[in-house]
């Protein structure tokens, strides 16, 4: 009530609302704060609020419109790949998306080499375009640095799952940590 044009307050209260899966609310939030000011954080909020809902297509849209506004960001390129590869009739722009991603995550990791999340999506997206041994190579030293890591675990059954080694997929799925 106080700022009613602040775009950030209206982003930062979507992302409040995203986290209690409160998405109508949270898509709503994001919305208001895009009308005021194109935002790339408000972009790519609202983008992953599409794909969580399986709105894939919208979802690129809206990663799309993130980049335009930064490019840098290699887990936005990571997830517009994702995106492009569900979306109906997109899947061929995914490699690319994947691609760019892969550079700028390894470029990332040249700042801060022990970042386990860094690596663990730089597996994945090594595991989208086919690179399988660096696929596998990557996410394991990923579960070598932090090997109770929720979101590591997770990305180790998700990378090799896509590798086609559903034994193992389901072994760090099924981890506690």
């Amino acid at each position: 009530q106080l700022t009613p044009d602040n775009s950030r307050a209206y982003s930062n209260t979507g992302g409040a609302y995203y986290m209690v899966k409160r998405w109508p609310e949270a898509q709503q939030m994001f919305e208001r704060s895009l009308a005021i000011k194109k935002d790339y954080a408000a972009s790519s909020n609202l983008a992953t609020l599409y794909y969580v809902q399986r709105l894939y297509a919208k979802s690129a849209r809206m990663f799309e419109e993130a980049l335009a506004l930064n490019d840098q960001d290699s887990q936005v390129w990571g997830n517009l790949g994702a995106a492009y590869h569900w979306a109906p009739g997109e899947r061929s722009k995914a490699t690319a998306a994947f691609q760019r991603a892969i550079r700028g995550s390894e470029q990332d990791l040249t700042v801060n080499p022990k970042d386990a999340e860094a690596i663990a999506r730089l597996a994945g997206y090594y595991a989208m375009v086919g690179e399988s041994r660096k696929a596998e190579e990557t996410v394991n030293r990923a579960l070598a640095i932090s090997p109770e890591n929720a979101l590591i675990l997770y990305h180790g059954g998700t990378t090799y799952e896509q590798l086609g080694k559903r034994e193992k997929a389901l072994y760090y799925l099924g981890r506690d940590s």
